[in-house]
């Protein structure tokens, strides 16, 4: 749709090829501003609801520090643990983060906080989630498996009792703190405090998994500016609920940091306990073995000088043997806890005292990658990059450390040997010492030997005891939870895109409507078109009277209608006579309309005007002026059964009269190549002084060219928001090619409330005033629907 403003306007191209004025455009939208007023008004009002009945959710925040042990003071945890070979040093950022976020942790908290179980009041329109302030608790008396799922509806009675309902017809009456039983799992419900007998409680029991994924997806966790402190953030409609859960995860993630630090320390007590259980077994049979002997011998004093002597050299080396001894004792249990599988991606038992360093770095290694690995088994896939990392060096560690133990042993076997050959001489020299006094010697050395290995356990298992008490967790919380204000919904955002989808919605229409309408609304319409004058326009009658030219008449269209007879005026000449052809390019456009009407302002002008009706194929003319169809016409003329004077007949009007169409023939362009036509207008030129014919539609049919010959001016037209804008394609080509003479252009139906005004201009320039009009041609014209009036699709 076009509007005839500036020519030097800005403009943008239409589908069409032609161009749409930035003006043009901008009157476009202000001629749909109801449609904008409405998109605003339902925008706002959908905004308005949304955020009456949208739930707020509520943004909770923490922060945390993760500790660097490689960089703390004191002695405490780290040089400890450094001697007994645990696993110490920088915490690594992104692991912590992915094990806070942990679906395995997360399910702890659930746990805790029986996050699973929600209690919603229900609403007339909206619900809402209870969490501390429920007035009653539920205790599952079933696995969570039966219960998993199932949603109870309470509503309080009196004092003690609840009604539970199943459905619309199906209720059961409980008491509080007693047990029952729905489709076979078994609650308990205790009533907390008081609450309204009217309302209805709905508990809704969910698989503590899924709560605990929806939760861990739920968090945000982000390092702040590359440092070990922790924004931790989780959205919630119930603040409290989230406040609990970023607390309880905390306290879960270090409890599982301590469980994790302490791991290898018990497993290394397990290992000195085990060998001290032993080892005192052993000392105790060798301190009764000494006794006996005493008591056998009667023997109540010391060992000589001499002996003792020798029994401190023996147990100086002896002491060496024990701890080789130890060592090689651990060795095996490390090549038997490897060989087991079912201690794959285990911990080691380790102590820094007992093995060598190098096999120690590589025990720590190992026990701090099959930590990481633990950690990233919470959160990681099993085709995880990262995890197949840890899992080779865990590969590689496991093989270092079996060549390390294998090589370890051999060096162990080697200071054995030394040791023992140190040791023959010192033996050799107790055969000099009587035998009674030797017999008691070698059993007080072997006691010796076992109160060494003895003491030498329990200062390991003190130094790891002391070592898994002096460990703290590797986190402080700096900002507990607290929640911050509503951050959904945003009400300023809402708003605005309720205002952009207002305006944009509709301007979207109205543009789409344009770009799809192929129909003519101006004049700019037609001579983008059409080479063919333009002559003006004709608005649109309200009235459903057909002569809207009567005598006095002084109404905008009557105007109209003199202002075209003038133009049309310019066009044939001053002192020709008019013979007005009037045709259009399909039906429905006015062409009858206009002619009765156009006649009446030459025939009020006071020349004698005849009205021709040449529309043979579904003639109208004799209906528009006598208000029933002729019975005697042009055809009668043309095939002899009527005469000239017959066939003219005069009109209620002065100056006006009228030759109908007459029966309807069976072949209208046949009989119009009549050898009587010329006759016929020969005769009519001396007796009028104008002559107008209604003829068929030029684009639809070629009667309309057969009376070229008899006219000197063809009046096209064409209305508006009805004619295709393949019609004036049509008339382009009569016009170029001079199938007709001098053809011009009129707009018919304009209607003013489309915006495009009245306006008046000469030759070559006419104007005109708004609104349409037009009539149907070949079958009865219907009213059109709502939606086919607002979407003009061709067709």
């Amino acid at each position: 749709m076009n509007n005839d403003i500036l020519n030097n306007a800005n403009h943008t191209e239409n589908a069409d090829g032609g161009s749409i004025d930035i003006q043009e455009l901008f009157f476009l939208l202000l001629r749909n501003w109801y449609w904008f007023a409405l998109g605003l008004i339902i925008a706002y009002s959908a905004a308005w609801l949304k955020l009456r009945y949208a739930v707020p959710v509520y943004s909770v925040r923490s922060t945390l520090l993760i500790k660097d042990q490689a960089t703390s003071g004191g002695i405490s945890e780290d040089a400890i643990m450094q001697e007994l070979g645990l696993t110490s040093g920088r915490a690594n950022i992104t692991n912590e983060i992915e094990l806070l976020k942990s679906r395995s942790l997360m399910e702890k908290v659930v746990d805790s906080l029986d996050l699973h179980i929600a209690y919603i009041l229900e609403g007339r329109i909206k619900d809402a989630e209870m969490y501390s302030s429920s007035p009653i608790r539920l205790s599952l008396l079933s696995p969570i498996q039966d219960a998993a799922g199932k949603v109870l509806r309470i509503r309080p009675l009196d004092e003690g009792r609840f009604s539970l309902l199943r459905s619309e017809s199906d209720t059961m009456v409980c008491r509080y703190d007693i047990p029952f039983t729905v489709d076979k799992s078994t609650f308990l419900i205790e009533k907390v405090r008081e609450y309204p007998p009217a309302s209805i409680m709905r508990i809704a029991i969910r698989w503590p998994s899924g709560v605990a994924q929806q939760y861990a997806n739920g968090l945000n966790i982000q390092a702040l500016n590359r440092s070990n402190v922790l924004n931790i953030a989780l959205n919630d409609p119930v603040p409290a609920k989230a406040i609990d859960v970023i607390n309880t995860l905390v306290e879960v993630y270090n409890r599982s940091y301590l469980e994790d630090k302490n791991q290898a320390g018990k497993n290394t007590l397990d290992f000195i306990d085990e060998r001290l259980s032993f080892i005192t077994k052993e000392l105790f049979q060798v301190e009764q073995d000494v006794e006996g002997f005493k008591r056998r011998k009667d023997i109540s004093i010391g060992l000589s000088d001499q002996a003792s002597r020798i029994l401190d050299q023996l147990g100086e080396q002896d002491q060496r043997l024990a701890a080789l001894e130890l060592s090689a004792n651990l060795l095996d249990e490390v090549e038997a806890f490897f060989s087991a599988d079912s201690n794959q991606y285990q911990l080691l038992p380790v102590a820094s005292e007992i093995l060598s360093p190098p096999l120690v770095a590589l025990i720590s290694k190992y026990n701090e990658a099959v930590l990481n690995q633990e950690k990233l088994l919470s959160t990681a896939t099993p085709g995880n990059p990262a995890l197949a990392r840890v899992q080779d060096e865990i590969g590689q560690l496991k093989g270092n450390i079996m060549l390390n133990v294998r090589t370890t042993k051999r060096e162990l076997k080697e200071k054995q040997r030394q040791i023992e050959a140190r040791q023959a001489p010192i033996a050799a020299r107790i055969q000099t010492i009587p035998t009674s006094e030797r017999e008691l010697l070698q059993i007080m050395r072997q006691q010796q030997i076992k109160e060494t290995l003895f003491l030498f356990l329990l200062q390991k298992r003190e130094e790891t005891a002391l070592s898994l008490s002096a460990q703290v967790p590797n986190s402080r919380v700096i900002d507990s939870a607290t929640a911050g204000g509503a951050i959904s919904p945003n009400r300023r955002r809402i708003f605005t895109v309720a205002i952009l989808l207002g305006l944009l919605i509709p301007g979207g229409i109205v543009f789409l409507r344009e770009q799809l309408d192929n129909k003519i609304y101006s004049e700019k319409d037609i001579r983008a078109l059409t080479q063919a004058p333009f002559i003006g326009t004709i608005g649109f009658s309200k009235s459903k009277e057909n002569i809207i030219i009567k005598k006095g008449s002084r109404s905008a269209i009557a105007e109209m209608f003199r202002l075209l007879r003038t133009n049309l005026k310019f066009i044939i000449g001053a002192d020709e006579m008019p013979r007005i052809l009037i045709t259009s390019g399909v039906s429905g456009e006015g062409k009858t309309f206009v002619t009765v009407n156009l006649g009446m302002t030459y025939a009020l002008s006071g020349k004698r005007t005849l009205l021709i009706g040449l529309d043979l194929r579904k003639p109208k003319l004799s209906r528009y002026l006598t208000g029933k169809p002729s019975s005697v016409g042009i055809t009668n003329y043309l095939v002899g059964s009527a005469g000239y004077e017959a066939i003219v007949q005069p009109t209620d009007t002065e100056n006006l009269y009228l030759i109908g169409s007459g029966p309807i023939p069976p072949n209208p362009a046949e009989l119009l190549m009549n050898d009587k036509m010329p006759e016929l207008f020969r005769r009519l030129r001396e007796d009028f002084d104008c002559i107008l014919i209604d003829s068929s539609p030029v684009g639809l049919v070629a009667d309309s060219l057969l009376l070229a010959p008899f006219v000197n001016t063809t009046l096209l037209v064409t209305r508006f928001s009805r004619t295709p804008k393949g019609s004036l394609k049509v008339m382009d080509e009569i016009y170029r090619d001079k199938k007709l003479p001098h053809p011009v252009v009129l707009l018919n139906g304009v209607k003013a409330s489309r915006g495009y005004g009245y306006g008046y201009g000469g030759y070559g320039g006419y104007g005109g005033y708004g609104t349409g009009y037009g009539y149907g041609y070949y079958e009865e014209d219907k009213k059109r629907k709502g939606w086919r009036r607002f979407f003009k699709f061709q067709g």
